[in-house]
């Protein structure tokens, strides 16, 4: 079902209720109207990272917007979606309003777009309920009309369940119930969604699911991570190799890749991030929030803005007591941007937070953040 396009500045209708799944896109105790990031220091690392920081972080610039969207992408255009309970939406305005965009049956779990401009939309009831199908949609024509491309049963693709390269070659992962049988492939269409084979399977034991597919735009090589707990892992394939290679006991959940290196978000209680250096093929960890204060939390998502900085996103589950919060960094240095406020009791933080669109921003729900560029 299509809806009449129409233009909202307030907190779209029917927003997608996320508890069942453990998550809310809610802010927590956030009451400023706008909040700008000075230069605060930077989070100290030990001498021989801080001997190597040849500038201050710069300041960024952070703003609330009246409306409330997740699951971003943006498009090669640099047109930003966004998706509230069923229905995606454009961002418009410099940031400022947002248009709908289409409605689909089920609510929304993930959106992507291609190098060349196709969108494509995961829809399911619910992501935990393996008799509820997750259903994959494409749009030739930037959302005016979609076609069913693929049915996942028993699992769903969510937005880190999405990668893809500069040929076009789409990578959607199983997310979903744990058990044996279920969420444990990456698929694999080189055609636009037309055709699909299996291009990853992760081992069948109760416990694991697929968690961050990307792909390296400097190497075209396919990362897979899976969780969870002792059963985390991540995977590299070299480019168009189809080989696997087991690289670290892990259960990744975010990646921005560098030049000079990879940044992984850890899904741990700590809040931590990870840099692979491509010189030296070392992992160091760079960032535990929680030992900067009542920080932590899994890092569901990554991004780098046009500067180069890097935005970190750190959650909140209901029984846990550290605050929700975002950092900015280079990879090497962090340093808090955003203290979201808690409840207890309450889920909160950003799970996802957009690429930059054609304006320079970056999205979270209810805020708009201008990268230095």
């Amino acid at each position: 079902m299509r809806p009449n396009p129409a233009r909202f500045t307030g907190s779209p209708a029917g927003r997608h209720c996320l508890a069942a799944w453990a998550l809310a896109w809610g802010l927590l105790g956030c009451e400023s109207a706008d909040r700008i990031a000075g230069p605060a220091p930077a989070v100290p690392l030990g001498a021989k990272a801080l001997a190597e920081a040849e500038r201050p972080l710069p300041a960024v610039e952070v703003r609330r917007v009246s409306y409330r969207l997740a699951f971003f992408a943006v498009d090669p255009a640099g047109q930003a979606y966004g998706a509230a309970g069923k229905t995606l939406y454009r961002i418009v305005d410099q940031g400022n309003a947002i248009e709908a965009v289409y409605t689909f049956g089920d609510p929304i779990q993930g959106v992507h777009c291609l190098a060349n401009g196709y969108l494509f939309v995961s829809t399911d009831q619910d992501r935990w309920n393996p008799d509820t199908p997750c259903r994959i949609y494409r749009s030739a024509d930037r959302g005016l009309t979609f076609q069913r491309v693929k049915t996942l049963r028993a699992s769903c693709a969510l937005w880190w369940s999405f990668a893809s390269d500069a040929q076009n070659t789409l990578y959607v992962g199983e997310y979903g119930p744990r058990d044996r049988g279920r969420s444990k492939k990456v698929w694999k269409s080189p055609d636009l969604g037309q055709n699909w084979s299996v291009a990853f399977t992760a081992p069948d034991v109760d416990g694991v699911h697929i968690h961050r597919v990307a792909v390296d735009p400097y190497t075209a090589d396919l990362w897979v991570t899976h969780g969870d707990g002792a059963h985390g892992a991540t995977y590299l394939s070299p480019a168009w190799s189809g080989r696997w290679l087991w690289q670290r006991a892990s259960q990744a959940t975010s990646v921005v890749f560098t030049q000079e290196g990879i940044c992984w978000g850890e899904d741990t209680y700590e809040g931590a991030l990870t840099w692979y250096d491509r010189r030296t093929q070392t992992y160091q960890k760079t960032l535990r929030a929680n030992r900067e204060g009542n920080y932590g939390g899994s890092v569901y998502d990554l991004v780098q803005g046009r500067s180069g900085l890097i935005y970190a996103p750190m959650m909140k589950y209901a029984e846990q007591t550290h605050r929700p919060s975002l950092w900015v960094g280079d990879g090497r240095r962090w340093k808090l941007l955003l203290d979201l406020g808690s409840k207890e009791g309450k889920y909160g933080g950003f799970a996802q937070i957009s690429p930059p669109d054609q304006w320079g921003f970056l999205y979270a729900e209810g805020y708009k953040i201008k990268d230095p560029q």
